[in-house]
């Protein structure tokens, strides 16, 4: 599915499809199979086995994608941020972002918006997470 949806990515005449499948990916990667899990799209990522495939490079680009669409630039944050806040407490969920991070800051613009969320980032207690400081070392 990622495949047939990301051939929208690249500037595409239909640039409404393009938001939509955006849209529905930065969606999709906010759901959760359980309260207290790991995201959907982030446990598939967990079970690619090859972090050079296509899928793990397709699913990148949809985040580079999303967190340089200037509609949806909020929302993907609030998602990565979820993810960040998911991997302190979940360690595997802290491996899978350790490599996808580095290839979703691809541009100096979506490196310095993921690097400035990892510094500023708080939790509930509105303390620096710990796994945010070490994600950090990732992309900066």
């Amino acid at each position: 599915m990622l495949a047939a949806l990301a051939e929208y990515l690249p500037p595409h005449p239909d640039r409404a499809v393009r938001d939509r499948a955006l849209l529905a990916f930065v969606q999709a990667c906010d759901r959760y199979e359980e309260d207290g899990g790991r995201p959907i799209v982030l446990d598939w990522y967990l079970s690619v086995p090859d972090r050079e495939s296509a899928d793990a490079r397709y699913l990148a680009a949809f985040w580079e994608a999303a967190l340089g669409d200037h509609e949806l630039t909020a929302q993907a944050l609030r998602t990565l941020r979820s993810w960040i806040l998911t991997a302190g407490r979940d360690r595997q969920s802290e491996v899978a972002l350790v490599s996808l991070l580095p290839a979703l800051t691809g541009t100096p613009a979506n490196e310095q918006r993921v690097a400035h969320l990892l510094r500023t980032l708080r939790d509930s207690d509105e303390d620096t997470t710990g796994v945010a400081a070490r994600l950090l070392t990732t992309v900066a």
